[in-house]
């Protein structure tokens, strides 16, 4: 008799709630979809903070760079003037 109940209960809970069941299904849509879209803010904060650590080492070989064209047109700029010379014969200032 207890198990007649119970599916008696439930029997009529389907009954009653099959109206609902579109309802129901487009909720745990809207769930999934929020699930989801927790998961693309997530991987957008990652590649954000994988992109802001990437920048301090651009930044640190930015500065690299800058101080070697430092040195490489200073060099041009003495063999240009003549403040060095490959070869001593032809230089312009006694050494």
């Amino acid at each position: 008799m207890t198990i007649a109940g119970a599916f008696t209960v439930i029997g009529v809970a389907g009954l009653v709630l099959t109206p609902l069941v579109p309802t129901i299904l487009a909720l745990a849509g809207a769930f999934a979809l929020i699930g989801v879209g927790t998961a693309a803010i997530g991987a957008g904060l990652l590649a954000a903070g994988a992109g802001l650590s990437a920048a301090v080492g651009i930044t640190a070989l930015a500065t690299s760079l800058g101080a070697g064209v430092t040195v490489i047109v200073a060099g041009l700029s003495a063999i240009i003037t003549g403040d060095c010379c490959v070869d001593p014969c032809r230089c312009r200032k006694a050494r």
